[in-house]
């Protein structure tokens, strides 16, 4: 049984450019791990008729960090990512820096 954890993280009622979707496998394989744009992305994805991935997940009724669990007994890491991530934009490895502000202080400190 493969599983992956998604965090959706809202900061509004209202979509907004830095609300965040992210997936992460529970087997220990942090290779993939992402982190998405969710594009006005309210809920998680549902379980779809014949398909063997099954979800923990509850209705999203506010701004906040929100949690769901989807498991496949037989598909891998990668599709479960890519089934829970359909429709949002995939952001890259920096994406966690300065959503409102100046980051040039946090860039020079990293460095």
């Amino acid at each position: 049984m493969r599983c992956m954890l998604a965090l959706l993280l809202l900061n509004d009622i209202r979509p907004k450019d830095n609300d965040r979707l992210i997936t992460m496998p529970l087997n220990g394989d942090y290779k993939y791990y992402r982190i998405y744009n969710s594009k006005g992305l309210r809920q998680f994805r549902g379980v779809e008729a014949g398909s063997d991935v099954i979800t923990a997940a509850r209705q999203i009724n506010s701004p906040g960090t929100h949690i769901a669990v989807y498991c496949s007994p037989s598909q891998d890491s990668r599709y479960l990512r890519k089934y829970i991530a359909e429709g949002a934009t995939e952001l890259h490895d920096s994406s966690q820096f300065g959503f409102h502000q100046d980051i040039s202080q946090e860039t020079k400190c990293l460095e």
